[in-house]
């Protein structure tokens, strides 16, 4: 079942707070990707073999501590050595992920495949540096603080769409999705697929709505959540091609009305 409405195209404007978005979305993920799986290990008494080799761990270049648990200034990278890194280490062992997964159901090839989409916009090291810092303080350990940090991050998304035609980025209000998602109404064993994910709304939405039984409220099986979590969701990120600064203060289509660009409607397989 595919199931997105009305998804616009993206403009490629307002680098500086979508960079600053995105590079805070990928430090995020690399200090919990290893946070999260080593804590679920622990509570489930069972050894763990850390994903990511030594040097690309959070605590190794990201944000190293000394003997009492502050950050350790004289290990930290910064300044051009931090970019360096960022740019020609750990992206490409990142992307690197996807040719050395199993299979497209392991967490190595969906890391390999976030990785391919992205490159570091920071082009500064020291910034790179201070938003790693502001990162490293968060508290992320229950799910309410992480839900928090996601709507933080689509509050952004929001009012850089609100900016302008060339803000960054469309958004689409929950309880709008929320509203689509209903009246769709996905049921456990379909696929759920969203051509242009974005924040992934429309995909955390519709999750939300089957775990809790979707319209009819029951309650499901363990099999069934194995279903939900493991073989339902799937998207893609469309990107616009971008033009040059130049080539966009005389594009034509610049000026139109976002009403212009094609659509998505709901629809459901048979």
């Amino acid at each position: 079942m595919g199931m997105l409405a009305r998804k616009k195209s993206r403009s490629g404007s307002a680098q500086g707070g979508r960079s600053s978005c995105q590079a805070g979305c990928c430090s995020i993920g690399n200090k919990l990707l290893e946070d999260d799986k080593a804590a679920v290990a622990a509570l489930e008494s069972r050894s763990y073999t850390p994903i990511l080799d030594e040097p690309y761990r959070w605590n190794s270049w990201a944000a190293p501590k000394n003997a009492s648990g502050q950050l350790d200034h004289h290990a930290a990278l910064t300044g051009d050595d931090l970019r360096e890194f960022v740019n020609q280490r750990l992206f490409p062992y990142l992307k690197g992920f996807k040719q050395r997964a199993s299979g497209p159901n392991t967490i190595e090839y969906k890391i390999g495949e976030i990785f391919s989409e992205l490159s570091n916009k920071i082009s500064s090291g020291y910034n790179l540096r201070e938003i790693i810092d502001g990162l490293d303080g968060l508290r992320l350990r229950s799910q309410a603080e992480k839900h928090e940090l996601s709507m933080l991050y689509e509050e952004k998304i929001k009012r850089m769409g609100n900016a302008g035609l060339n803000g960054g980025e469309h958004y689409t209000p929950r309880p709008l999705i929320r509203a689509i998602v209903q009246v769709v109404n996905p049921i456990t064993g379909e696929t759920v697929y969203d051509p242009a994910v974005g924040s992934a709304g429309f995909l955390c939405e519709a999750f939300e709505f089957m775990r809790k039984g979707g319209a009819s409220g029951a309650e499901l099986s363990t099999a069934d959540l194995d279903t939900l979590q493991t073989r339902t969701f799937t998207g893609k990120e469309k990107k616009k091609p971008r033009l040059c600064d130049r080539d966009q203060e005389h594009d034509p289509a610049r000026h139109r009305s976002t009403e212009d660009h094609p659509r998505q409607h709901a629809h459901r397989e048979p």
